[in-house]
């Protein structure tokens, strides 16, 4: 029997961390961005939290690690900033640093409470997810802020069409009241009418 690493499985979690980074800048990528040509702005276009996130992405992956001396940087590994914001996957650079296992999973998973830039880029990533995602993370509150501006602005809104029922209300009363009195005004003056005609009737006779 031979005990030996499941480089497999090592390829396979770079990998896996390379695509959840891609499908995350991604996905900010298309709801911040903006289409000159048709005018039209994606729904986070210009939040200023989102645009926080995305930088603090970035910072994580272009600065260096102390976690590996072999690897300190994820393009040491094979994984590459793009223009667009993804990561490119150098899978021949992957298997290369995979000869040296142990640098490659410290680079990764290495953790050192007394000093952050020691830390592995997975480390790193997982304690931005928890700063941003917390109960006082900036989504979070961003998130919250968001739901009560919406409940705040649905309360608006129904105070309004409250009063907007009101105020047809008293108009379809008003017409009413003014088309009564039209008929009123109506009938009065065919009635006066009758009764001038036949006092000029009775007059002649």
């Amino acid at each position: 029997m031979t005990v030996e690493s499941d480089r497999a499985a090592v390829k396979a979690a770079i990998k896996t961390f390379a695509d959840a980074y891609n499908e995350l800048a991604r996905t900010i990528a298309e709801q911040t961005k903006y289409e000159p040509a048709s005018k039209v702005a994606g729904p986070l276009q210009g939040d200023s939290t989102v645009g926080a996130l995305q930088q603090q992405m970035r910072a994580v992956l272009n600065a260096a690690s102390g976690a590996s001396t072999a690897f300190p940087r994820l393009s040491d590994i094979g994984l590459t900033l793009q223009r667009d914001g993804t990561l490119s996957v150098d899978e021949g650079r992957i298997d290369s640093a995979m000869a040296n296992l142990g640098e490659l999973k410290k680079a990764f998973a290495n953790r050192d409470p007394a000093e952050p830039a020691n830390n592995g880029f997975a480390q790193r990533y997982a304690d931005l997810a928890s700063r941003v995602l917390g109960i006082d993370g900036s989504l979070t509150t961003r998130a919250e802020g968001l739901r009560q501006r919406i409940s705040l602005n649905g309360d608006k809104q129904e105070r309004l069409n409250e009063r907007v029922e009101r105020f047809q209300q008293r108009l379809v009363a008003q017409y009413t009241a003014m088309d009564a009195n039209l008929s009123r005004l109506n009938a009065l003056s065919s009635y006066v009418t009758q009764q001038l005609a036949a006092l000029t009737a009775s007059q002649k006779d």
